[in-house]
């Protein structure tokens, strides 16, 4: 019986659930689709909740590696996608399009956005926050509307375990896993 998980990163969280050792998943319920944060930068999504014990069940909450009792897990790639400076949403500082010649971030100034995506079949969600390490001055052009834009390199990949044990696979998810490799805000005309 194939099982199906899907895999989203977004740093989206709720509700946390504390797992014994030393990481946190974090979840939240959203559309009957339950979002983990399994590291800095990647979260998955799950359909169920059954779907969701199932990946707890077998990942070693220690360290997240799979647990070795008999039964394993196998992961292969399936497919990857590479997404470059992919508009993820508008900076909240630019709630409005105006002409600017230019446009000051303060290092207090934090920002969170998010957008949907679909890779083969499945709906994930990448979500940035970006904060300045100094105040930043963006030039723009003062002939044009324009607001700041929040924009992200991603790895999205098409993830499947197989569940096995000593007499062969008997069951298998699938997931996304999506990386955050790069965040920039930039000027966005109109």
């Amino acid at each position: 019986m194939k099982k199906s998980l899907k895999c989203l990163v977004s740093m989206m969280m709720v509700v946390t659930f504390i797992v014994p050792g030393p990481s946190i998943i974090k979840a939240n319920e959203t559309n009957q689709i339950i979002a983990v944060q399994t590291s800095q930068n990647e979260m998955c999504f799950f359909s169920t909740q059954e779907d969701y014990q199932c990946y707890l069940k077998n990942r070693n909450s220690s360290n997240n590696e799979v647990k070795h009792r008999g039964d394993f897990v196998t992961t292969v790639e399936v497919s990857r996608q590479n997404l470059y400076m992919k508009f993820v949403g508008y900076h909240s500082k630019t709630p409005v399009w105006t002409k600017a010649d230019s446009y000051t971030i303060r290092v207090e100034d934090s920002v969170t956005v998010s957008t949907q995506g679909v890779f083969d079949g499945m709906t994930y969600t990448l979500e940035l926050t970006k904060t300045v390490g100094v105040d930043t001055n963006i030039p723009a052009d003062p002939t044009k509307y324009s607001r700041l834009g929040i924009y992200g390199d991603f790895l999205v990949k098409h993830m499947r375990d197989y569940l096995q044990d000593q007499n062969g696979i008997y069951g298998s998810y699938d997931y996304i896993s999506t990386q955050t490799l790069n965040s920039y805000i930039n000027v966005t005309y109109k």
